[in-house]
């Protein structure tokens, strides 16, 4: 597998329209016979399934905020579909295990599609209003990852 781009950083990038910023940093960028995709590693006790499965569901707008980024980042589309690569550790050969899924279009559930808005439209709404529930017990609960960090009334 090539990879395009490791660890590639998106400082800023601004969505005017509904005054809201992303940045971060990417894992992977691979290169497919269908353009460049995201290659992002998830581990823990359910990354993969016995059968050898890997669970895409839950990860399209994480997935989807990062096609974005790193498109930005390289100055080149990602269009490929993502993959999520499962690993599992345990300490017995049972236990362990290692798998690929895939996830298509997950950029789309981010965008507004013109019959309805997308997932960053509403975050935008509900930092900008201030109708949204933090959670103080998630580790993004911190002014390095919330807007809203230092104003919110959820965390004390």
């Amino acid at each position: 597998m090539l990879y395009v781009a490791v660890e590639a950083t998106c400082e800023s990038l601004t969505f005017t329209d509904i005054g809201l910023t992303l940045t971060g940093t990417v894992d992977r960028v691979r290169a497919t016979p269908d353009g460049l995709g995201i290659a992002d590693i998830k581990t823990g006790k359910t990354a993969v399934a016995a059968d050898g499965t890997v669970r895409t569901q839950g990860h399209a707008a994480q997935i989807a905020v990062y096609e974005i980024l790193a498109g930005h980042a390289i100055g080149r589309p990602i269009d490929a579909a993502a993959q999520i690569i499962g690993l599992q550790v345990a300490k017995t050969d049972k236990g362990r295990r290692a798998g690929i899924g895939t996830l298509q279009s997950a950029r789309d559930i981010l965008l507004d599609d013109g019959e309805s808005p997308g997932l960053l439209r509403h975050a935008a709404n509900m930092l900008h209003s201030g109708n949204f529930y933090g959670n103080p017990r998630s580790q993004l609960c911190h002014p390095k990852y919330c807007p809203a960090y230092a104003g919110c009334r959820w965390r004390k």
